[in-house]
């Protein structure tokens, strides 16, 4: 398992609140997809050496965006 490190701040403490009531799934999912956000914006920036990639606050709060708009089409959508 390789851990990407995080850049700048990213207060955990703050996202722990704001994923109260999510399931251990879902917080791991926040985590994988800011990271694949991180490689994302990285690349976009003409980066291809790894070696200075981090995940910062930004790349957890795009995710947390859609994450959350995702539930809310899911739990309101008509069926």
């Amino acid at each position: 398992v390789t851990i990407m490190p995080m850049g700048g701040v990213v207060p955990l403490a703050a996202w722990a609140v704001r994923t109260e009531g999510w399931n251990g799934a879902e917080v791991a999912l926040l985590c994988n997809q800011a990271t694949l956000q991180a490689i994302r914006r990285y690349r976009a920036q003409g980066f291809t050496n790894a070696t200075g990639l981090c995940a910062i606050a930004l790349d957890f709060e795009i995710v947390y965006q859609s994450l959350l708009e995702r539930r809310f089409r899911e739990n309101y959508s008509y069926k």
